[in-house]
């Protein structure tokens, strides 16, 4: 596949995304949007603050290397890396459910879910999320005309695994679909 089909369709899974984000979640009440299904359990405002945290590192990495990629002259032929494909297939939910259950670091998990006195706030939340959508859509765009082939991207796996510039955007939108799916679980557990 070519990095332009790669890239269309990158962009249909975040538009896919905040159609989903926001027929669910956006006209929540505060109540919904906070309640864990049960104890230990993230509520959907949670597993939306996670998504921030990791996406703000994803985002951030990305922005930088291809801001700084030189111009493609032509259609380089890039594809996803082995260890693209097997992260994003262990994140990305299948048939609606999440396959391999994955310990979250502390650095990256909600501070609510760490101390029960800190707030989120929902509009902050929701709008630090489609913002860095807005922004992982432009990079994508740029993308498409720079030299990506080159970029390496840090991961929360180690300093030994970086990911290439389709890998690790593939890899972040299956992480943002696995949580999506979490916090619709969640709102069906707490409706009952």
């Amino acid at each position: 596949m070519i990095k332009t089909n790669y890239l269309d369709q990158f962009i249909k899974d975040i538009d896919q995304m905040i159609g989903d984000v926001n027929r669910y979640f956006y006209y929540l009440e505060e109540a919904e949007l906070n309640a864990q299904p049960k104890e230990g359990s993230w509520s959907i405002l949670q597993c939306m603050e996670h998504l921030n945290l990791t996406n703000y590192f994803y985002v951030k990495q990305l922005k930088k290397k291809v801001g700084s990629s030189p111009e493609a002259r032509y259609e380089e032929p890039v594809s996803m890396t082995w260890r693209g494909r097997l992260l994003t297939r262990t994140m990305e939910p299948r048939q609606g459910k999440v396959r391999f259950k994955m310990p979250t670091l502390k650095m990256l998990t909600p501070q609510n879910a760490l101390n029960k006195e800190h707030r989120l706030l929902e509009r902050v939340v929701f709008q630090n999320w489609m913002d860095d959508m807005t922004e992982l859509k432009r990079i994508i765009e740029e993308g498409r005309h720079k030299k990506v082939g080159p970029i390496r991207i840090k991961t929360f796996f180690g300093p030994l695994v970086k990911l290439g510039f389709l890998d690790a955007i593939s890899f972040a939108l299956a992480h943002n679909k696995r949580h999506i799916l979490q916090g619709q679980k969640a709102l069906e557990n707490i409706r009952g």
